[in-house]
């Protein structure tokens, strides 16, 4: 279950001034003075308020004192302290376009009896000009872009235009699982400038920032709160019927780009109460009309084409067109995506001018929803492996990225290092869109480089913001210049991503440092930059198999990194049956054998007897000493002796091919062992 720890930014301060009572209170600024926009922010009204009084004067008054940290008087509201107290802590809490503000304190003058309001102030020690004002004009910026075809919609209805708002809130913000993991909050998670300038934030975050959208919209709408959930959430009027709003709830973590239900849109107090399971708060929702409405069938952005809806039907799996009048036409089928274990999601879809950019598994496929085409628009290449498939998917200021997560409940349970690294790593993103079709949106006030001013336009296509020089006063920075510098370089090149950078300012030539948008141009890959290595064991060479040394591998490149040296096959050879000849028997040289694989791998071959040498004095042979001649006899003879008992049988080999048999013998006794000597 979500939590949240609110924190307040405003702080009331009651200034009990006892004065002599005026006859009559003072008149003071009128409304018109003040050159505020009109709020569409209401306050549940509470039993003990005095009837009659304009709170959302009241609250734009409050607005000018934060922004400005002008006093502002009361006097013509004649508000009573008494019984309208806690009516004004709710406005100070609640109020999504103070909540990010410096406190407003509140001085009050004695009238008769009665304490009455008399004059909003902050407290000059610790405000800090002109920066709420900053956070206020940054907010408005975002919610600009957010909403600009939704302004001045009139085909629209006030409930599509809830729910058009309401997706884009989810597909923009992104819950702060981290602080929900380690409770580590800030205060800007819990009010509207977290979700909607830093894309992050907790319930009372998501709830302001929804809040404050459709006040721009002209859709009245209050913040509520359970203590006993320790969570927050939206009151929303359509066509003056109440019904309750979660956009927390609808942006389910861990966050999965692309992904956002419809449950929490539209409930009415008894639905709303069973699904959260607490009951301390306003019964006041009592319409069943949204209970079944046709955004509840699906878990996609809803998306506004040309003034169509287009949805992803879950029970049908089928894309929807649907006319501002509820006419409904079926126009493609898009099947589940499946995880790694086996469950199923939904499609995720974001739009981009005509076209529905949607994952199927593996490819992002794109559908034209004018010619009715259906094409393969993008096929990953670093992120895809035979573990997972596509999820996610995201748009922003032209670039698509997609995400490689397996199914939700792989990875739920991360802390939230291993979710980024997760994120990180399974992450590949495209340029899709020039931004070509621009509407003009505003001047720029103020600057903060030298140039001769700056006009925000919108990109038609992708609804990303677009800066442009201008002409008669300073203006921002136009970051949409291709600079490759040192400064400029957001992430080197490594062995599958070229070198990328972020955008430089056209006019001052300022790097856009903590930009999310990104370029890259055609360097090459750095080949001693891996991101994935490892080692790898070498494997000793066989007999008939080659062997490598062990290595480092890179799983992102899928190439060696050093190691991996080939060694060759071979036998482990040891030399067997070697013997030596001598003077009558002869000898051999021994044959090759493999231990290894217990084979023979070369043969002996026979060595011939040596003959015995000349005598010597006594008959001798003078190298085996055997007698072989009388004194004085046949000395010169060095043949062996063709007499005497076989090594081999034993037996004398006699007659004409004695000597043939008795070779062979010899060659027998000199390879396995003589049997008798």
């Amino acid at each position: 279950m979500k939590q949240t720890k609110r924190i307040f930014a405003i702080l009331l301060a009651l200034v009990m001034l006892v004065c002599a009572a005026p006859a009559a209170l003072a008149e003071g600024q009128s409304a018109e003075d003040l050159n505020l926009p009109a709020s569409h922010f209401f306050v549940i009204p509470r039993a003990e308020a005095t009837p009659g009084i304009d709170w959302n004067e009241v609250a734009r008054r409050m607005l000018y004192t934060a922004l400005t940290g002008e006093s502002v008087d009361m006097t013509d509201l004649q508000i009573p302290l008494r019984g309208n107290y806690d009516q004004i802590m709710d406005l100070l809490q609640n109020d999504p376009r103070i909540g990010d503000s410096y406190g407003v304190l509140m001085e009050t003058v004695l009238v008769g009896t009665e304490w009455y309001i008399s004059e909003l102030y902050v407290n000059q020690d610790s405000y800090i000009a002109n920066e709420p004002k900053h956070r206020y004009d940054a907010q408005m910026d975002v919610i600009e872009t957010l909403t600009y075809d939704l302004v001045n919609n009139t085909a629209l209805s006030t409930v599509d235009k809830a729910l058009i708002a309401h997706d884009r809130l989810c597909a923009w913000t992104a819950y702060n699982y981290d602080g929900y993991l380690n409770d580590n909050y800030t205060g800007i998670d819990g009010v509207s400038y977290g979700p909607l300038c830093l894309g992050k934030g907790v319930c009372a975050g998501y709830a302001n920032a929804y809040n404050f959208i459709l006040d721009c919209l002209g859709i009245p709408s209050s913040s509520i709160i359970s203590n006993n959930l320790n969570h927050a959430w939206s009151m929303v009027k359509i066509d003056g019927t109440p019904f309750y709003v979660d956009p927390t709830w609808d942006d389910p973590v861990r966050d999965v780009p692309g992904r956002i239900l419809h449950t929490h849109f539209l409930n009415n107090y008894s639905s709303f109460s069973a699904s959260h399971g607490v009951s301390d708060f306003s019964t006041l929702p009592t319409s069943t009309a949204y209970d079944n409405y046709f955004c509840k069938d699906t878990q996609a952005e809803c998306l506004l084409i040309d003034g169509n809806i287009y949805y992803l039907s879950t029970s049908r799996n089928k894309l929807i067109r649907r006319t501002p009048g509820g006419v409904e036409t079926e126009l493609i089928s898009i099947p589940k995506l499946r995880g790694s274990d086996g469950a199923v999601a939904s499609s995720r879809m974001v739009a981009v001018g005509d076209e529905i950019l949607y994952l199927q598994n593996r490819e992002v496929r794109a559908y034209n929803v004018k010619t009715g085409t259906d094409r393969t628009a993008y096929v990953p290449t670093q992120i895809l492996d035979d573990t997972n498939n596509l999820m996610g998917i995201r748009l922003k200021d032209g670039v698509v990225s997609v995400y490689s997560f397996t199914a939700p409940i792989y990875w739920t349970g991360m802390t939230a290092e291993a979710y980024e690294q997760c994120v990180t790593e399974r992450c590949e993103s495209f340029t899709y869109c020039t931004h070509e079709n621009t509407v003009f949106m505003r001047k720029l006030p103020g600057a903060d480089c030298q140039t001769l001013g700056a006009e925000k336009w919108i990109c038609t296509d992708c609804h990303a913001p677009v800066y442009k020089a201008g002409l008669g006063v300073l203006g921002d920075h136009n970051y949409i210049v291709k600079t490759v510098s040192d400064e400029a370089l957001a992430a080197p090149a490594n062995c599958t991503t070229p070198a990328t950078y972020v955008y430089s300012c056209a006019t001052c030539g300022k790097v856009q440092k903590h930009s999310t948008r990104t370029f890259s141009i055609d360097t090459e890959l750095d080949p001693n930059t891996h991101l994935k290595t490892r080692t790898v064991k070498g494997t000793a060479p066989s007999c008939n198999a080659t062997g490598f040394t062990d290595g480092e591998y890179c799983d992102a490149c899928h190439k060696w990194v050093s190691g991996h040296e080939v060694l060759p096959a071979a036998h482990q050879i040891e030399l067997r049956g070697a013997i030596e000849p001598s003077c009558e028997v002869g000898g051999s040289t021994g044959y090759e054998y493999c231990t290894r694989c217990r084979t023979i791998i070369k043969s002996g071959t026979f060595i011939d007897p040596l003959g015995h040498t000349d005598p010597d004095a006594n008959g001798n042979c003078t190298r085996c000493g055997a007698h072989i001649a009388d004194p004085g006899g046949n000395g010169g003879n060095n043949q062996p002796q063709q007499h005497g008992s076989c090594k081999w049988c034993g037996k004398d080999h006699g007659g004409a091919f004695g000597w043939l048999v008795k070779l062979f013998h010899n060659l027998f006794a000199a390879v396995f062992g003589a049997k008798y000597e």
